[in-house]
This record gives C-alpha cells, structure tokens and sequence, in this order.
C-alpha cells in the first residue's frame, strides 16, 4: 500500500472520512491522485494541512466535477499541477494565486485549461479562467478558503446557478430541502408525463385494433353475397334453387305415374 503511485478515488461517498488522512499519508510515493466526482471527498482532504503537507511527492492533482468554487494555495500541496476543469468555478480575486502560479511554472500548473471556465461574475461567465481572474488584486482580496457548490444551499441572498454542464436553475433565498422538494417535484411531473403519453398510444392502438376487426368483419359479410366469377351465383345463394329444383322433380315423377 505505501508503494501505490497512482490513486483514483473517483465517485466515493464513504460514511466517515476520519481515517483519509492516515490512510493518504501512508502514501510514500504517491504521485497521481485523482478524486474526480467524489465531491464529499475533497474537504476531508484538502482542508487538511497536516495531510496536504505530508503528499511531497505528489505530482498531478485531479478535482473535475466536484462542485468546485474556489479553493486556496494551502489546499494544493507544493509542486503539484493541478485539473480543475467542469466546475462552477466563481473567478474572482480568491483565484487569482492560480494565474501567478501559472506563470511561475511557464504554463505547467494549470491542466486542461480551456475546460477550466468561470461560472460567476456573470460578465466572465463561459470564459477560462486564466484569461478572467484579475492578477492585480491586492492580498487581501486574495484571501479566501475552499469552496463548494454545496455550500451555498444552505443559504444565500444572490442568485445562484448551477453548473454550466447542466440546466441553469435560479436559486435565490432557498435552503437545500426547498431544492430537493422542487427537484422530486419535477421528477415527478416528467414521469407523469412519460405514463400520460404511453396511455395514449396504447388506447390508439386498441382503437385501431377495433376497427381493423370490424372492418374485417364487414368485407366477410359482403363476400358471401358476391356473383361467383362464372356469373353464376355463390353456393348461399344456391340452395335454395337446389332444394327447389328436387322438389319439382318429385311431383313430375309422381304425376307421370
């Protein structure tokens, strides 16, 4: 386990995170780390200094889709590039360590750059971050802690939008059960949708099931009364003329005896 050099812990939900820092910091040589969609897994983590500092070998950071605001140069550890790319990222002047560090290591600490966009301001919104965040801000603008979309159900007084990579949904004043009781609610409505259509097409198909039956019927009906193709009429229609025949038959045989 201390030899492991390249680690994905990638969509892990764990139901305690007491033990990651024993468990990374065993890790001697670890040099790749991935936690790609395990968004519970990123604070434990990273908000862990004696954690961060003890990864000194770590080359290559990977934190997409974890619902990534902003984060701090203390939460990264030294000599580490770093992918933060498909977050909401909020690119203010909390990130602006990243265009400094990005031009100390010639263009090396930043990965997938041009998946790595801004969420918020609106007026960078869509643009990378490396060409939005403000390198003249001032140290105490810089300031800031690790941040996640999450953290922002609890409560906010600005609106909020969800990630670019999906349906932009206003959240204003809004706690995290009002958001789960609005997203159910449209599960719930696009279901009942789906059954409303699939209703539809099956009573379609049982109307047109009846009329194909009757319609049959009726062409059965109308073949029985038919002219025969010889121009005669149809055997139905034949025995009573038959039947009239053998009687006239009868009564000339008795007449002639």
């Amino acid at each position: 386990m201390r030899n492991l050099a390249n680690l994905k812990l990638q969509n892990v939900t764990l139901a305690s995170y007491e033990d990651i820092d024993n468990i990374l910091g065993n890790l001697q040589i670890l040099s790749n780390f991935s936690i790609d969609n395990s968004v519970h897994l990123v604070k434990p983590v990273l908000n862990n200094a004696l954690l961060v500092s003890r990864l000194t070998r770590l080359r290559y950071l990977s934190l997409r889709h974890t619902q990534l605001v902003t984060l701090t140069q203390q939460n990264i550890p030294e000599n580490t590039y770093l992918d933060i790319s498909n977050n909401p990222l909020n690119c203010d002047c909390r990130l602006a360590w990243i265009g400094h560090k990005q031009k100390d290591t010639l263009g090396k600490f930043l990965l997938s750059k041009k998946q790595t966009v801004c969420d918020t301001p609106k007026d960078v919104e869509g643009h990378t971050l490396l060409e939005s965040v403000n390198m003249m801000c001032s140290d105490q603008q810089t300031s800031g802690k690790l941040e996640q979309l999450s953290d922002y159900h609890m409560w906010t007084t600005s609106t909020m939008y969800l990630s670019r990579t999906s349906t932009q949904v206003p959240m204003t004043d809004k706690m995290t059960t009002s958001s789960t009781s609005s997203h159910s609610t449209g599960t719930s409505l696009d279901y009942s949708n789906v059954y409303i259509a699939l209703g539809t097409i099956l009573l379609i198909l049982i109307v047109a099931g009846v009329a194909l039956g009757v319609t049959l019927y009726v062409m059965k009906k109308k073949r029985t009364c038919q002219i025969s193709p010889d121009g005669g009429e149809t055997p139905m229609e034949q025995q009573p003329q038959t039947h009239q025949m053998k009687e006239a038959s009868s009564k000339d045989m008795l007449i002639k005896k």
